[in-house]
């Protein structure tokens, strides 16, 4: 539960803060470093969410630092019995990559914590579904 480093390419930077707004929220605190400890030094401190249009607009060239704050204190406050019973609706709705992404965002949550959970419920429904046909 700490910051998150990336080293990437200035021509896949756009791409890489569009995936990393996806999977850490758009609203997850960044920066991203240019020339990083160099005389041009250069930074752009935002959310992932904010960042990647500023990006586009920019088009950095050089050595690119992508650093992710950890997640809010607020996330870590949503136990998982509160995830499954946003997700029991969701996921017979939208399937579980849908569903996932809609409950982590609602929640505040790692998308990846809300996906692991997501499985285990339909794994969950799966097996009381298989149970059923067995009658």
């Amino acid at each position: 539960t700490g910051s998150i480093v990336f080293y990437e390419a200035p021509q896949r930077l756009g791409s890489f803060l569009a995936d990393a707004a996806d999977v850490f929220g758009a609203d997850r605190d960044a920066v991203v470093l240019r020339e990083l400890t160099k005389l041009h030094e250069t930074h752009l401190r935002g959310v992932l969410g904010d960042l990647k249009s500023a990006v586009d607009e920019t088009a950095p060239r050089g050595e690119i630092v992508v650093v992710i704050a950890p997640a809010s204190s607020e996330a870590g406050d949503v136990d998982d019995g509160a995830i499954l019973s946003a997700l029991e609706d969701t996921v017979a709705e939208m399937g579980v990559a849908r569903a996932s992404k809609q409950v982590a965002n609602a929640l505040g949550v790692p998308r990846s914590r809300v996906y692991e959970l997501a499985l285990t419920l339909g794994g969950r429904n799966l097996a009381s579904a298989d149970e059923t046909h067995d009658d």
